[in-house]
């Protein structure tokens, strides 16, 4: 027999939508009824599955959850959690068996490793099983039932203004919840505005039914590829909503299409992975980055004419991400984008500003690395992320190149900010930004904060140089390159990290120490719980030893004491 659709059979079942007499569901249901001889159940499992067999399903692979007696019959929660069994479940069937539509909802999970996790709100008409109908990617059908009591939820009248409702009608939000720790999920809570009419509601001015107009398709897609599509009809309560969860902690854009049984079509969006702007002093901002998306930290500072925004993430779409959270503080104009340093965590979200016109400011010594070397970075992050979440991102051109004094005093937003040059220090052209109000420093490269810096590029006496003046005040904030804000005393831990390497490192070099031995010979123990330290702390001690050495055999007095 042939397969109806959710909505051909909506179109069945509730024929005021197009004209002719409302179907009425002349089943009531009692708690003890066996829901495997539920006539709605048996005609429906014919029209959806044919004679294809249906298994019970146990907990392991689904759990069907729904209040014994509803508070509230329009507003009936329903949630689907899969076991650990359920890893091959795409498509979902909900179905309410005494209402007008029994078919409430069918859901199809089209992202890869999509953890089944769903929970719902249907109106009840009448006491009734309550089924779900998982379909496996292998063809197999399992079911799981419950009994409801509550009565009326399709005929309840709204409990929103209905004119203020058709207002607002397809505005939509999202709440993202935080990462589920050790399970690579983030849970998704998503909600439209709509009256979704089930046609059955008298209006009481005019005695006559209020006409249907219900949500019917919600697709919702990250980064562009499908995750979930969801064909719905009025059973859903008014305002619909779904949460679930998605996979992964890739940032990016999620996006909703819904459209109704009016033809109407409503969008709505969320930037994933956004970081919050933290406000640490008037008018300066933190906007701490994410290691899992190689997104170092970034900040802006808000002066009367506009803002001036400290480094960028590490693609076009955290560049986009920054700006949002820009835009949720201040509604003044970006003035410039100033890149303190090339690392692909903090330079390729510049192609954001720049296509808006924003100029980049930069280091020439650290432009010049960057053009060398961070076409090849670029590459890596699209292998290592992909092509959909680098999507726009590139390697930015600079459109004003800072001079190499100590310190240049800008005034570009109406405040006073003092860049910091030291020359080659932890990198070449690495600069810091002082707000002259405040007292804040984003520093960049110049401090790492429980987090193991990288070497590669630094030439370690004119970094301590640089660095150490400014830790003097230990009340002073900084914004590290990695880690949280802290104050001066804190900040000092890289300082002594640096110091102690580097003390390590001549003797060994001086004493004649083998490279082979170097690992074990300058571990520093009191640093082994940062950050990175297990990978990148070997680096250091080999980059330091080589560049030790090279001193040592041609200028033996430039090395330090």
């Amino acid at each position: 027999m042939k397969r109806l659709s959710l909505k051909t059979l909506g179109c069945f079942l509730l024929g005021s939508v197009y004209g002719f007499a409302v179907w009425a569901n002349p089943y009531t249901f009692k708690p003890d009824d066996d829901p495997q001889q539920s006539p709605v159940w048996q005609s429906l499992r014919t029209s959806l599955f044919g004679e294809r067999p249906i298994q019970s399903a146990l907990p392991q692979l689904l759990t069907l959850k729904v209040p014994a007696r509803a508070l509230d019959s329009a507003f009936v929660p329903v949630q689907v959690v899969a076991g650990p069994a359920a890893g091959s479940v795409h498509t979902l069937y909900v179905i309410a068996d005494a209402n007008p539509s029994p078919l409430a909802a069918k859901l199809q999970f089209q992202a890869l490793g999509m953890p089944i996790n769903l929970e719902t709100r249907i109106r009840i008409d009448a006491y009734t099983h309550i089924r779900v109908v998982a379909e496996t990617t292998d063809g197999q059908l399992f079911m799981a039932t419950s009994f409801v009591k509550a009565s009326g939820g399709c005929t309840a009248p709204a409990t929103i203004d209905v004119q203020a409702a058709l207002k607002n009608m397809g505005s939509m939000s999202f709440k993202l919840d935080e990462p589920i720790a050790g399970r690579g999920m983030r849970r998704v809570r998503w909600r439209i505005e709509h009256p979704n009419h089930s046609g059955l509601v008298m209006e009481q001015h005019t005695r006559l039914n209020i006409p249907a107009h219900y949500v019917q398709q919600v697709d919702i897609r990250f980064n562009g590829e499908p995750v979930l599509l969801a064909e719905v009809d009025f059973s859903l309560s008014e305002n619909p909503s779904l949460q679930f969860s998605l996979p992964g902690s890739q940032s990016g854009l999620l996006t909703a299409v819904a459209t109704d049984s009016q033809g109407q079509r409503f969008e709505g969006q969320l930037a994933v992975g956004q970081a919050l702007a933290h406000s640490i002093a008037p008018g300066v901002y933190a906007v701490l980055g994410d290691p899992s998306q190689s997104r170092g930290n970034a900040g802006f500072i808000v002066g009367p004419q506009g803002v001036m925004v400290i480094d960028s993430g590490a693609s076009w779409r955290q560049g986009q991400a920054l700006l949002d959270s820009v835009r949720s503080v201040t509604a003044l104009p970006v003035r410039l984008l100033l890149l303190t340093h090339a690392s692909d965590e903090f330079i390729f979200g510049a192609t954001a500003f720049q296509d808006l016109g924003i100029p980049v400011y930069m280091h020439p010594d650290a432009e010049r690395l960057m053009k060398s070397r961070c076409a090849t970075c670029l590459q890596q992050l699209q292998q290592r992320f992909g092509e959909v979440a680098m999507r726009h991102t590139r390697v930015p051109d600079v459109d004003v190149r800072l001079g190499s004094s100590t310190a240049t005093h800008m005034q570009h937003t109406g405040r006073a900010v003092r860049v910091l040059v030291a020359g080659h220090s932890s990198s070449p052209g690495a600069l810091a930004v002082l707000d002259e109000q405040s007292g804040v420093i984003f520093a960049g490269a110049w401090l790492d904060v429980d987090h193991v810096p990288q070497l590669r590029d630094a030439k370690l006496a004119n970094w301590l140089a640089a660095l150490t003046p400014w830790l003097a005040d230990g009340q002073r904030l900084w914004v590290p390159g990695h880690g949280p804000v802290v104050k001066g005393g804190q900040a000092q831990q890289l300082q002594g990290y640096l110091q102690s390497l580097q003390t390590c490192v001549v003797e060994h070099v001086a004493q004649g120490t083998s490279l082979i031995d170097m690992d074990k010979a300058c571990a520093q123990p009191a640093f082994a719980h940062w950050a990175q330290y297990d990978s990148q702390h070997p680096r250091n001690v080999v980059r330091q030893y080589l560049q030790t050495e090279h001193e040592w055999l041609t200028a033996p007095e430039a090395v330090p004491q």
